[in-house]
């Protein structure tokens, strides 16, 4: 298990889920998919990174879009519905939440991300049962969900390598997998050698 003193288990974690999101960025990429491919970097960059603030998961606004795209083939309700439902959990749920996660009636009604409905501050963290758990990292739960359902979407629908596109992992006429190995790279030092626990 990590800990403040141990940070074997997250570096292991971390690359391996580093190196399993570039090589799937890259798959993407080779498929002509460049927005997905920046997804998965970035997707991977917050899930990697010790500290991943909420506002640094704005990314999921063109994942949505992207989303959106995917979900062509289905039902115009679930098209939409399942992008809206996100959006609203991960921003604007109505919610009368105190700064340490409490409900209270006497606040106004504020849109707000759900992961805010949980116990917090003076390590009340330590104490979540497993609901709160779950509520308090749904950022994270949702990250790892999105690599996994976006790799599983590219092997379902196959198709090949558009023609001008990076044939090797790094290729030196397009910076695009550069730049994102960097922002990886970037992420996983962010705060090194003392990663903390993801705050919201």
């Amino acid at each position: 298990m990590a800990t403040w003193d141990n940070h074997t288990p997250w570096l292991l974690a971390a690359g391996v889920l580093g190196v399993g999101g570039l090589a799937a960025a890259r798959f993407a990429y080779r498929r002509g998919d460049e927005l997905l491919a920046i997804l998965l970097v970035a997707a991977v960059s917050l899930l990697c990174s010790p500290i991943s603030r909420t506002h640094y998961w704005v990314w999921m606004i063109p994942a949505l879009m992207w989303a959106w795209r995917a979900m062509r083939p289905l039902a115009l309700v679930i098209r939409a519905g399942v992008p809206a439902l996100l959006a609203l959990w991960a921003f604007a749920w109505p919610m009368q939440v105190d700064r340490v996660g409490s409900w209270d009636t006497g606040l106004p009604v504020i849109p707000q991300g759900v992961i805010w409905f949980v116990p917090q501050t003076d390590y009340r963290e330590s104490q979540w049962t497993l609901a709160e758990f779950l509520i308090g990292n749904s950022y994270t739960l949702l990250g790892l969900a999105s690599v996994l359902t976006a790799i599983g979407w590219m092997l379902s629908h196959a198709r090949p390598a558009v023609p001008g596109y990076a044939t090797t992992p790094f290729d030196t006429g397009d910076l695009t997998l550069e730049v994102a190995a960097a922002s990886l790279a970037g992420s996983m030092l962010h705060s090194w050698p003392k990663p903390a626990p993801a705050l919201r």
